[in-house]
């Protein structure tokens, strides 16, 4: 409260002047809203802030143990560069140490942490855009028949033993039926 003097009509009185409750309402939002200069966060603390929102997301403790190691070779790499300075280059090189198998799973962690950062417009771009989507191996087919047993079913009386070597031949027969779809486009053509 502040008092002021005012003029009415000549007469001078001393009120108390009471500023509007709404007017101090937005003064205490403002203040409570402002933009303060901060330090930026390095890397590794907006790391561990992600990896805090992880688990309060209800991911594994597992999974974010594996985040954790698999982000903190980049840190270890780069400590130098902030968040915002790590480009696609700088990760895929951390990926390609992986073993093949492995590759898609390394690029998990960046995936969702530099998204994470996207998603909250911290970062202007994510640099997982530019950065290679790697494919599991295929796993090795089944051996379906031993070589006994190939002999016996190329042995079959016509057309049966024919068209069984044939498939075999041409490891058309696996234990998953693979190639199904190419038996039927065979069919389709005669």
């Amino acid at each position: 409260m502040k008092s002021e003097s005012r003029n009415l009509q000549g007469f001078t009185d001393s009120v108390q002047y009471h500023r509007p409750k709404t007017v101090e309402r937005k003064l205490w939002f403002s203040r409570l809203f402002r933009r303060q200069q901060t330090v930026p966060l390095s890397a590794r603390a907006i790391r561990d802030e992600w990896l805090q929102w992880m688990l309060l997301g209800r991911l594994s403790p597992r999974t974010v143990n594996g985040y954790r190691l698999t982000t903190e070779r980049l840190l270890k790499r780069y400590p130098e560069l902030g968040f915002d300075e790590f480009t696609d280059e700088h990760i895929q090189g951390i990926i390609e140490e992986s073993r093949p198998a492995s590759r898609q799973t390394a690029r998990a962690p960046f995936t969702n942490w530099f998204a994470w950062r996207y998603k909250t417009r911290l970062i202007p771009r994510n640099p997982m855009h530019h950065v290679d989507t790697y494919k599991q191996p295929a796993p090795p087919r089944p051996d379906v028949f031993s070589d006994v047993e190939r002999k016996i079913l190329c042995a079959l009386p016509e057309p049966n033993g024919t068209l069984i070597a044939l498939l075999l031949k041409n490891d058309w027969i696996n234990g998953d039926h693979g190639h199904i779809g190419e038996l039927e486009a065979l069919d389709a053509a005669e």
